[in-house]
């Protein structure tokens, strides 16, 4: 399953380091991209192991709240 949240707080290369990081630590997360320019965090997971409110929480506590509900897509893009 894949999701794209926005959050403003994203502001750099370094955060967008950072949120890779978080999220690439969490369980279930399958890979991980981010776009500073649009502050768009596109997230590939399994949901057996995890959820999109999951990974936004996850966001959030790490100092990246969401400014978006989730945008789930399915496998096919």
């Amino acid at each position: 399953m894949n999701v794209t949240l926005k959050s403003s707080a994203i502001r750099c290369g370094g955060c967008a380091n950072n949120v890779r990081s978080v999220l690439l630590t969490s369980a279930g997360v399958r890979a991980v991209q981010v776009d500073p320019a649009t502050k768009l965090v596109d997230v590939e997971y399994d949901e057996r192991a995890t959820s999109a409110t999951s990974i936004a929480s996850r966001l959030a506590d790490a100092g990246y709240p969401v400014d978006e509900p989730a945008k789930r897509r399915g496998m096919c893009r």
